[in-house]
């Protein structure tokens, strides 16, 4: 992970003042520096954040700091868990050993959508799996609630995309991808994927003419699973509230069509 961990371990630290609560968190400023160029130019640029050592993040939720202190330090950040409404104790843990991703059943009925799918599958190519990081396999009960668990990959990623570290971007992506791959959605949990959905494109805007990652991401699974996810009210909502969602959705299933 470091380049020169001496250099990182000798540099003084630099504290954020993260969320609405500003709470403090110091890390050593030479490693944040190294992360990428926009914190560096943070770090040296002589303006007040870097004469004082200080910068504020009030935007920033604590978790998704705290993830990002910790890829910062060991290169990974932990998988998050859904929701579980009615503990039981003698029942397994959520994750289990990865396993291959099976089609769902609904896709053998046309040709176009195992072809959706199978690109939704290679979407994480050029970022898939790095050695020695957590990827967790999902034994979903109906019932468990994945809100956050969408949203702190989704956070996380904007985050890394904003301030340019593109590690932990793609490492973000990855995880957020292959949870979605084993996500078994039911009609009682479409309202995870409308506010990951809904997030997602408040948050991040397409570049240079090409669609966002993270947008292509969700607009796959969403043409992948439309029949479902249209039951929903609250999914139809976020679909006619962003265009750029909607556009990408409708053309990704058009240019798929028998």
């Amino acid at each position: 992970m470091f380049s020169d961990e001496g250099s990182i371990a000798a540099s003084g630290p630099f504290r954020f003042l993260v969320g609405p609560e500003r709470k403090e968190y110091m890390m050593h400023a030479e490693l944040v520096a190294s992360m990428s160029r926009p914190l560096r130019a943070l770090l040296n640029s002589g303006m007040e954040e870097s004469i004082k050592g200080v910068v504020e993040w009030p935007e920033v939720e604590e978790s998704t700091f705290e993830r990002f202190f910790q890829f910062a330090y060991t290169g990974d950040f932990d998988v998050e868990e859904p929701e579980q409404p009615h503990e039981n104790p003698d029942s397994p843990g959520v994750f289990k050993e990865d396993e291959p991703v099976m089609w769902p059943a609904f896709f053998e009925a046309s040709t176009k959508k195992p072809r959706l799918w199978e690109t939704l599958v290679q979407e994480n190519m050029p970022y898939h799996h790095r050695s020695g990081c957590r990827y967790p396999l999902i034994e979903q009960d109906p019932a468990w609630d994945f809100t956050r668990v969408f949203q702190a990959y989704a956070q996380l990623y904007v985050l890394a995309d904003e301030k340019d570290i593109q590690d932990l971007a793609d490492l973000a992506f990855d995880k957020l991808h292959h949870t979605l791959l084993h996500f078994n959605l039911q009609d009682n949990r479409v309202g995870d994927i409308a506010l990951l959905a809904d997030y997602c494109f408040e948050n991040t805007c397409d570049k240079g003419g090409e669609q966002d990652r993270m947008r292509r991401l969700i607009c796959l699974f969403t043409a992948c699973k439309l029949e479902t996810l249209w039951t929903s009210s609250d999914f139809q909502r976020v679909f006619a509230k962003h265009g750029d969602f909607s556009v990408g959705v409708m053309g990704m299933i058009i240019s798929r069509l028998d």
